[in-house]
């Protein structure tokens, strides 16, 4: 689409002493150079809430939510189960009453088990975070322990489309009214 020509002589919308140097690509008023706003938007429409999410729009965001939420759970879940198999087989010696050579051995076992587990419990809640457009680094706040947990998921959600910001229970951008 071939971009609006400004006529000769025309005058800025919002300053009419200055001569128009482009045309808004929303509203088609005519701009002067300090109106000029960046995607060729004059002051008043980039002061606006941006135009709605087209449908291709919210379905690609869609299909990156939805591939965010699966990596989370496919990091998170088996995190967590391991998780739950180092503690047990940290306690079993103390129940059954049983030291020594074994013992180390199951305390050695639970140690790497523990490791492999945390870092997946990470990665899941790094994909849960960038799933609400935040850093991935916020998978970290797991390392608080129950505390953490509740920290990410209480995370608001952010826009991917424009950034603006959601509390956890929208579905959907009351500005630009993309998915979240």
């Amino acid at each position: 689409m071939a971009r609006p020509v400004v006529p000769a002589g025309a005058r800025c919308a919002e300053h009419v002493a200055l001569l128009a140097e482009f045309v808004c690509a929303r509203c088609g008023d005519f701009g002067c150079a300090q109106c000029r706003r960046p995607g060729r938007l004059c002051r008043l429409c980039a002061l606006r809430s941006p135009e709605r999410a087209s449908d291709e729009e919210s379905d690609r965001i869609r299909a990156e939510i939805d591939e965010c939420a699966r990596r989370g759970w496919k990091f998170g879940v088996p995190g967590f189960a391991l998780q739950v198999f180092g503690q047990c087989v940290a306690a079993a010696p103390f129940l059954f009453g049983r030291q020594g050579v074994s013992w180390s051995l199951g305390m050695s076992a639970s140690a790497l088990v523990s490791v492999v587990s945390v870092g997946l419990l990470v990665t899941g809640f790094g994909y849960y975070a960038r799933m609400k457009n935040r850093s991935f680094l916020h998978g970290f706040w797991v390392f608080l322990s129950c505390l953490g947990v509740i920290i990410v998921v209480l995370l608001g959600k952010r826009c991917r489309r424009c950034a603006s910001m959601a509390n956890g229970l929208s579905s959907q951008c009351k500005t630009c009214t993309a998915p979240l």
